[in-house]
C-alpha cells in the first residue's frame, strides 16, 4: 500500500479516537447535569421536625420481644431536631461531591452485603465470613452507595431512595458535616411513636395494610408485595407513619442509632468490637418474624445490634441534633416540621464549573 495511504489512515483513527472520546465526555457531564438537576429537586427530602420531648414508655408489653425489648421502661428525652425522612442517596451525593476525598467503609473494603434475589448480572461475589450478617444477604464485591447491588448497577432512577450501604462511621461522618449526629436509641423510639403511648406501630397497636415496606410471604422467596414493593422503596412511598409526620421510621431499611447495644441476654458474652443499636426493621423483615430465623417482629421497640463497621443493602440512618432551651420559659409546641424546598435558580450568563464523575452518578 502506498505510504500515504497508511499517514490517512492513521489520521483518520486518531480524528475517531478523539471524537470518542469528546462524545463520553460530554455524555458524562450532561448526565452528571441532569442528576444534579433531580437532586436540587428533592432537597425538600432533607426537611426536618423539632420535637418538645417529655417523659414517654419506651419498649414492648410482651414477654416474648427479643433482645431487650421487654420490658416496658419510662423514658426522658429532651427536645431535639430529628430529619422528617431516612438521608436519601441523593442528600448523600450531594455530601460525597462536597467531600471528594471521603471513601465509605463499603469502599474501603471492596464488598457489602446485597440481597441474593436482587443480583444484577455482573455482580461479583466477595467470600466473607461473618457472624452478623442478615439472613438472606451475601458478600457483593464493589457493592457501595452509588452501586447498590454491585458491578454496574445505577441510582440515577432511585435518588429519592434512602442511602444504604453505610457504616456506623459513614452515618456519623455525614451527620458532622450537617453539624447534627445520630440519634439515640431513645431520640429514636420518641419520634417513631407520634405522640403515641405504649403502642406497637407508629400508628397505633393495631396493624394497618399498606403503611410501611416488609416482607409478606415466605422468605426469600415468595413476597407476596401486599404493600405493593419486592425491594426497597422510596422514603415517600407510604406517606407519613404518624402524627409527627415522620416518614419510613418503621420497615424498608434499618436504621443507625447512637446507643451501644449489648447483649443483655448473655451478659457474659465477650465481644471484641463495638456494636450499635440499629432500630425500625427492613423490607427483608416481617411484621410476626415467623418467616426469618432471628424472629425479630417488626415493631417501635424492635432492636438489634451491629457492629460499626457492618454495611448492608439493608441499612440506613437518619440525622438528630439536640436543641437548647431559650433563657426565657416559653411553651413550645409538641412538634413542628421544618421544611426545606429547591432553591430558586436565577439565570446569569456567567459560566460556572461542573465536576462530574462517573461513580458519583
Amino acid at each position: 500500500m502506498p505510504r500515504h495511504y497508511h499517514q490517512s489512515l492513521k489520521k483518520s483513527i486518531k480524528t475517531m479516537n478523539s471524537f470518542i472520546i469528546l462524545l463520553v465526555y460530554t455524555l458524562k457531564l450532561t448526565c452528571g447535569q441532569n442528576v444534579d438537576q433531580m437532586v436540587e429537586k428533592l432537597r425538600h427530602l432533607e426537611s426536618f421536625v423539632e420535637l418538645k420531648g417529655g417523659e414517654f414508655r419506651m419498649g414492648i408489653n410482651d414477654r416474648h420481644g427479643l433482645n431487650f425489648e421487654y420490658p416496658q421502661k419510662k423514658a426522658i428525652v429532651k427536645p431535639f431536631r430529628i430529619f422528617q425522612y431516612p438521608v436519601t442517596i441523593s442528600a448523600f451525593r450531594r455530601y460525597t461531591q462536597d467531600k471528594p476525598r471521603f471513601r465509605t467503609t463499603a469502599d474501603l473494603n471492596g464488598f457489602s452485603y446485597v440481597f441474593t434475589k436482587i443480583l444484577v448480572d455482573d455482580s461479583e461475589i466477595f467470600d466473607v465470613e461473618s457472624d452478623e450478617v442478615d439472613e438472606g444477604l451475601i458478600g457483593v464485591a464493589n457493592a457501595r452507595w452509588n452501586r447498590p447491588e454491585g458491578g454496574f448497577s445505577q441510582i440515577t432512577n432511585r435518588l429519592n431512595h434512602p442511602v444504604t450501604h453505610v457504616s456506623f462511621d459513614d452515618a456519623q461522618a455525614y451527620c458532622a458535616w450537617k453539624g447534627m449526629r445520630l440519634p439515640t436509641e431513645i431520640e429514636w423510639e420518641y419520634t417513631a411513636r407520634g405522640g403515641l403511648d405504649g403502642v406497637a406501630y407508629p400508628w397505633g397497636d393495631m396493624w394497618e395494610l399498606r403503611r410501611t415496606n416488609l416482607w409478606q410471604g415466605t422468605f426469600p422467596d415468595d413476597n407476596q408485595l401486599r404493600d405493593g414493593q419486592y425491594g426497597i422503596a422510596s422514603v415517600e412511598e407510604y406517606g407519613p407513619q404518624n402524627d409527627y409526620e415522620i416518614y419510613d421510621m418503621l420497615g424498608n431499611v434499618w436504621e443507625w442509632t447512637l446507643t451501644r447495644f449489648r447483649n443483655l441476654s448473655h451478659p457474659m458474652e465477650e465481644d471484641d468490637q463495638e456494636r450499635y443499636t440499629v432500630k425500625g426493621g427492613s423490607f427483608l423483615d416481617t411484621r410476626d418474624g415467623d418467616a426469618k430465623s432471628d424472629g425479630i417482629q417488626v415493631r417501635i421497640s424492635a432492636r438489634k445490634g451491629h457492629r460499626r463497621s457492618y454495611t448492608a443493602y439493608n441499612l440506613g440512618f437518619r440525622c438528630c441534633q439536640s436543641m437548647e432551651l431559650p433563657e426565657k420559659p416559653v411553651t413550645l409546641p409538641q412538634y413542628k416540621v421544618v421544611r426545606l424546598r429547591p432553591p430558586v435558580h436565577h439565570h446569569t450568563p456567567e459560566k460556572h464549573e461542573h465536576i462530574s464523575h462517573t461513580d458519583e452518578l
